[in-house]
């Protein structure tokens, strides 16, 4: 059995998972969250094949800006942000990828109750995982990159485009750890008086 099955099997309620995002949304949360995941996914796969296709590997530059970001066509076989896992890198990556995916659909009702904008930021994270899961499935060599950017020291950066929404996503969470902090507060649970009276039992 292949690794993917396994972990299919393995998870709970994956299969469930999967239908109420792609299959038979329910509400409009999850509408938000599985339009934005899918499109961010589809969209990186389709740039990164086109790409590796079309972009020679020595690079081009796009004239924006060129002496800061070009197009250059890479296999990244590390983990995020560059960081090698040793034998294991693309095994880990595909559970860690799986379980990010997992985790922020379980979530995303409950936050989308706090924050309207909730879905549409948990699906740019969540579309970046599964553009690079697919990715990974694809290419065992190595994720396709392909949008250097040149940052101090000369040192360059190669990302896709699902990177970037995930940046983006991450981003956002501020915004989404705002008004769960106000809606704790609205609520009492963030009020100093009310923990105070918790902690002596009042």
């Amino acid at each position: 059995m292949s690794l993917l099955p396994a972990l299919a099997l393995a998870i709970p309620r994956w299969r469930q998972s999967l239908q109420t995002l792609v299959i038979a949304p329910r509400d409009a949360a999850t509408t938000a969250f599985g339009g934005v995941a899918l499109l961010v996914a589809l969209g990186d796969t389709f740039t990164k094949q086109i790409a590796m296709a079309l972009v020679p590997t020595a690079g081009i530059s796009l004239g924006v800006l060129p002496d800061r970001i070009r197009l250059l066509p890479v296999l990244n076989d590390q983990a995020a942000f560059g960081i090698g896992l040793g034998t294991y890198t693309w095994e880990i990556n595909v559970v860690v990828t799986v379980a990010t995916i997992l985790l922020i659909m379980r979530v995303c009702r409950d936050l989308a109750a706090v924050d309207p904008w909730a879905p549409r930021i948990l699906g740019l994270i969540a579309g970046a995982a599964l553009g690079n899961l697919i990715s990974l499935t694809l290419s065992p060599g190595g994720v396709p990159d392909f949008i250097a950017v040149t940052v101090a020291g000369g040192r360059e950066i190669v990302m896709n485009l699902a990177d970037n929404a995930a940046y983006v996503g991450i981003a956002l969470m501020g915004k989404l750890v705002v008004s769960i902090l106000r809606a704790m507060r609205d609520k009492g649970e963030w009020d100093p008086r009310t923990r105070r009276a918790r902690l002596l039992g009042e």
